[in-house]
C-alpha cells in the first residue's frame, strides 16, 4: 500500500482528503492500550519498544526484526523430537547437563592429563591407545598399570579398555553434537551451557510469550483489513479497484467513468477545464501572459478608461470621433489664426455690421470698404465657438498637444479610440479592477504574491496541528473546510 504524502502544491481539498486518509491510517489515539506514555503514536511505539527491548540489543545474527531473531533461535534450537526424558528444551538441557557433568566427573579434568597430547580427550586417548597397544605387546606388568579391566570397574558396557574408550568417545561426541560448541555461543557467558541458557532466559522470553504480545485490530473507516493469526504472521486484505472507485464521486466539472477521471469543458454556468484563447494569451510552462494586443476593445468594461489611464499624447486625431469636439471642449483662445483654414470664415460667420451684412475693413489708413479680412484685422479672442461652422475644424488646425483633458467630453474616449496596448498599469486607477472585471480562472498561481493567502482568506478554515513527542505544537496547517 503506497504511502500518502501531502505536497505544498496540493489544492486545499486534496490536502484535506490526504490528511483525513493519514488520520484513518493512524487510528484513534485514545484507543491505544500501551503500558507507558500513549498520548501520541510516537510515545505509544516508544512504549512498545521499551517493553520489547531494542532490536540492536539482540545477540542473534539476524537483527532485522523480532520475528527474524525468533526464527533464527528456532532454527538453532531445531524442531526435532527430543529423545531425552524431559519434554522441554530447558529440561532436556538440564538433563544433558547432568549427564555431561557425570561424564565430566567420570572422565576427569583434561588439564590433569599426563599424556603428551592433551588438546582433547580423543587425542589423549589416542596417545594412550598407542601406548596401550605398545604395552599390550610388552609385559603383563605394563598391562597391570591400566588397572582392573572389567565393565564394572570401568563403569562402561565394554569390558576392555579399547571398546570402553570408544564407548566413552562415542558418548562424548554425541553429547557434543547435541550441546554444540561453547565457542559458537553468541551469549556473553560462554563458560558453560547452563550460564548461556540462563543469560538467554534473563534477556528474553520464549516464542509463545512474544507471540502473545502482538495482535491486530481494524479501527476507523476505509477499505482493507489487517489480521494476525496468533502465530507470528500478519496478513492484509488489499484494497481493490472497486473499493477505490466507490469512494470517489464526480463533482462539478469532473466526470468519472470506470475509474477514468476526465474534466468537463468550462461554460458560463459550469465549472470545468478551460483553455486560453491563443489570440489573446500566451502560456509557457504554466505561466499565462496577455499577448501584445491581446485585450480587444470589446473586452474593456464600459467607462474603464479614465483620463489618468491615458498616456500623454496618446489620444491622436484617429482616436477622436467626428464632431466629438464641441464648443465646451475647446479652451478659450485655443483657436488661433493658424487653426482657422483659409476661406473658412465666410460672411455668415462674421458679425453683421451693416444691413448689407458686409464686413467692412481697410487695407490702409482711412479707406474703409468691403475688404478681405487680414489676420491683423481680427481682435484677439474675437472668434468664439459660435463663429465657427459645425464640422469645419479638422486635425490640421489643432496644435500638437493642444487638446487637454478638460476639453475632452465625458465618455468621449470609447474603446475604438484607444490604441492597442495603450492602457498600461499606470493608466489603471488604484482599486479600479473589481472582481466582476476579472475573468473566471484568470488569477493563476503566478498572479498571487507570496504569503498573500492567510488563514483569513480560506473558506470555513480548518487547522491541523502537529505535535512532537513532548506534546509541543511544531506546525499548524490550514485548509478550507467543506
Amino acid at each position: 500500500m503506497a504511502r500518502t504524502h501531502v505536497n505544498i502544491t496540493d489544492h486545499i481539498l486534496d490536502m484535506k482528503n490526504k490528511i483525513n486518509d493519514i488520520s484513518d491510517d493512524v487510528g484513534d489515539i485514545s484507543l491505544i492500550s500501551t503500558s507507558g506514555q500513549d498520548s501520541d503514536v510516537v510515545q505509544a511505539i516508544n512504549s512498545l519498544d521499551s517493553d520489547i527491548g531494542g532490536i540492536a540489543n539482540l545477540t542473534t545474527i539476524d537483527k532485522s526484526s523480532i520475528r527474524a531473531a525468533i526464527n533464527e533461535l528456532d532454527a538453532e534450537i531445531g524442531a526435532a523430537t527430543l529423545t531425552t526424558s524431559a519434554s522441554t528444551i530447558k529440561g532436556a538441557i538440564n538433563e544433558h547437563e547432568t549427564q555431561i557433568n557425570q561424564i565430566d566427573s567420570d572422565v576427569g579434568n583434561r588439564a590433569s592429563l599426563t599424556t603428551t597430547a592433551d588438546q582433547n580427550l580423543v587425542v589423549a586417548i589416542n596417545e594412550v591407545d598407542g601406548i596401550a597397544s605398545a604395552a599390550q605387546t610388552a609385559s603383563t606388568s605394563n598391562t597391570n598399570k591400566l588397572g582392573t579391566i572389567t565393565s564394572g570397574a570401568m563403569g562402561t558396557t565394554a569390558s576392555t579398555v579399547g571398546p570402553a574408550i570408544a564407548e566413552l568417545h562415542s558418548e562424548i561426541d554425541s553429547a557434543e553434537a547435541v550441546a554444540g560448541s561453547l565457542g559458537d555461543l553468541i551469549t556473553t557467558a560462554k563458560g558453560s551451557l547452563v550460564a548461556a541458557i540462563n543469560e538467554v532466559r534473563l534477556l528474553g522470553v520464549d516464542s509463545d510469550e512474544i507471540v502473545n504480545i502482538f495482535s491486530a485490530a481494524n479501527t476507523g473507516t476505509g477499505f482493507g483489513t489487517l489480521s494476525f493469526d496468533g502465530a507470528g504472521a500478519y496478513s492484509f486484505a488489499k484494497v481493490t479497484n472497486d473499493n477505490i472507485r466507490s469512494a470517489i464521486s464526480a463533482g462539478e466539472g469532473i466526470d468519472i467513468s470506470s475509474g477514468s477521471i476526465s474534466g468537463e469543458d468550462a461554460t458560463a454556468t459550469n465549472k470545468g477545464i478551460a483553455k486560453f484563447n491563443t489570440g489573446n494569451f500566451s502560456v509557457t510552462s504554466g505561466d499565462v501572459t496577455i499577448k501584445t494586443a491581446g485585450v480587444a476593445a470589446t473586452q474593456l468594461a464600459t467607462n474603464a478608461v479614465t483620463s489618468i489611464k491615458i498616456n500623454g499624447s496618446a489620444v491622436t486625431t484617429a482616436k477622436i470621433n467626428n464632431s466629438a469636439i464641441t464648443t465646451d471642449k475647446i479652451n478659450n483662445t485655443a483657436v488661433t489664426t493658424a487653426k482657422v483654414a483659409d476661406d473658412a470664415v465666410t460672411y455668415a460667420k462674421l458679425q453683421n455690421l451693416v444691413t448689407a451684412n458686409r464686413v467692412l475693413g481697410s487695407t490702409s489708413t482711412g479707406l474703409i470698404g468691403e475688404v478681405q479680412i487680414a489676420r491683423a484685422m481680427i481682435v484677439g479672442d474675437a472668434i468664439d465657438g459660435s463663429k465657427i461652422a459645425d464640422d469645419v475644424i479638422n486635425s490640421e488646425h489643432y496644435a500638437a498637444g493642444s487638446i487637454d483633458p478638460e476639453h475632452l467630453a465625458s465618455n468621449a474616449v470609447t474603446e475604438i479610440k484607444i490604441a492597442s496596448n495603450a492602457v498600461t498599469s499606470g493608466k489603471i486607477a488604484a482599486s479600479a479592477v473589481t472582481s466582476d472585471k476579472i475573468g473566471s480562472n484568470a488569477i493563476t498561481e503566478a498572479k498571487m504574491a507570496d504569503d498573500a493567502i492567510s488563514s483569513a482568506e480560506l473558506k470555513s478554515v480548518v487547522s491541523l496541528i502537529i505535535y512532537n513527542s513532548a506534546g509541543t505544537a511544531v506546525k499548524t496547517l490550514y485548509g478550507a473546510g467543506s
